[in-house]
This record gives structure tokens, C-alpha cells and sequence, in this order.
């Protein structure tokens, strides 16, 4: 599985190893499957000790220090998949005809290293982030006032400000803002780009044909080791 993470061709480990390709597919998802098994992705919205320290780490990481409050940096992607055929019951469902492909929408929240916090696939494709974000789990939270109030989420001008998300201006009078509050948002793009250039396609599931079902197994099980 790591050989095959770091670059290795399908075709090169049945030949070092003197199995099938079957095999390696098989042994690439036993792996997978046994680190879904045991990883948990939570966001901490009930524990106040773990709050303070991923706003102590995001206060760490800001240049000037004094960026207090922020908990998580949220944003939406679109995982490119196939074509999902009969495995679901609407697969146009899953066309994105803005970006001409079939694709799954994410909306992810990470904390000051890049790690993943929370994951929510719940929403149709084409629907904007905004909207993913107040239909996921952890957004109905938030706004219910589960999130304890000195703390907020960091988010692009996708989102709705409030009290609990903070958004860019995104006019001349406060680039100095939007600036840092830039600075302590681009974690969740850095998280989703450094996982999808070093996580490599995985096979379709050899127990499923559900491709939808792959691309979320793939991204749960393997994006927080690359942090």
C-alpha cells in the first residue's frame, strides 16, 4: 500500500511481489479499509480543551500573532470522479456542468496544520458552498449555537458572514484584513492540493461498484496522513 501511495505502478508491484493484479488491487483496499476502520475525523465542538488549543495553534501561525478566535478553516471541492452508471439511482445527479465532469462536492473544515477535522458529502454537486455548508452536520451545529461563542470559523466569500464565520470584505478600504484573514484561511486549500497530488487514483472497490462510495472511502482513509 505505501509503495503503491509513493508512485508504484499496479503492474510493477504484481511483478515484485508474484501476484495478480487482482491481488494488488485486493491489498490496496484491505488497507484502506483497515484505516477507515480505525480513524476517527471529529470535529471537537464539545470539548473546550481542544478548542483552545486549535485556536491557540491557527493564533501561532498568523503573522502577527494576534489573530485570536478561529477554529477551523472551511471551504468546498469538487473530487473529479467517473461516471457512476447504475450503481446509483441518478447518475447526471452527479454531473457538474460547470466544470464538465462528474465530481462529488466535500465540504471539509482543517485545522492550522492542514489536518482534517470534519467531512461532509450529504450535498448535491452543483449546489454553492454556502448552502453545503448550512445543510452539513457541523454547520446546523454552528448555527444552533453549539459552537462556543469567543470561537469562529475562517471562510472565503463563498460563505455568509456571521458571528460564528468569518469572510473576506473584498473591497479597497480593507485589504489589510483581508489579507490576514487570508493568510489563516489558504490551510484548507493547501490540505485538499497536497492531498490530491500525493494520493494517487485508487481502483474501484472490489465489494462495491459504487464509484461515489470509492472517491469518499479514498478521501477519508488517506487525507489526514500526508499532515
Amino acid at each position: 500500500m505505501l509503495r503503491y501511495l509513493a508512485g508504484g505502478a499496479t503492474e510493477d508491484l504484481r511483478v515484485i511481489y508474484g501476484v495478480s493484479l487482482g491481488e494488488v488491487y485486493s491489498s490496496i483496499w484491505r488497507c484502506v479499509d483497515s484505516v477507515n476502520r480505525a480513524l476517527v475525523i471529529d470535529f471537537p465542538i464539545n470539548d473546550p480543551a481542544k478548542l483552545a488549543v486549535l485556536e491557540a495553534e491557527f493564533c501561532a501561525r498568523s503573522r502577527s500573532k494576534s489573530w485570536t478566535g478561529q477554529v477551523g478553516a472551511v471551504d468546498g471541492f469538487h473530487f473529479r470522479m467517473r461516471n457512476p452508471g447504475k450503481a446509483v439511482d441518478d447518475a447526471l445527479a452527479y454531473y457538474v456542468h460547470r466544470k464538465s465532469e462528474y465530481a462529488l462536492l466535500a465540504t471539509a473544515v482543517c485545522d492550522a496544520r492542514c489536518r482534517f477535522l470534519f467531512w461532509s458529502f450529504d450535498c448535491k454537486r452543483t449546489v454553492h458552498d454556502s448552502v453545503a455548508w448550512s445543510q452539513c452536520e457541523l454547520g446546523m451545529k454552528v448555527a444552533n449555537g453549539e459552537l462556543p461563542s469567543e470561537y469562529f470559523l475562517n471562510g472565503d466569500a463563498a460563505y455568509i458572514l456571521s458571528d460564528q464565520m468569518v469572510v473576506p470584505y473584498g473591497t479597497p478600504g480593507f485589504t489589510d484584513f483581508d489579507y490576514v484573514q487570508s493568510s489563516n484561511r489558504i490551510v484548507i486549500e493547501r490540505a485538499f492540493g497536497v492531498m490530491i497530488r500525493r494520493c494517487p487514483p485508487l481502483p474501484c472497490h472490489p465489494l462495491s461498484a459504487n464509484t461515489t462510495e470509492t472517491t469518499r472511502i479514498k478521501i477519508e482513509a488517506i487525507g489526514n496522513s500526508f499532515f
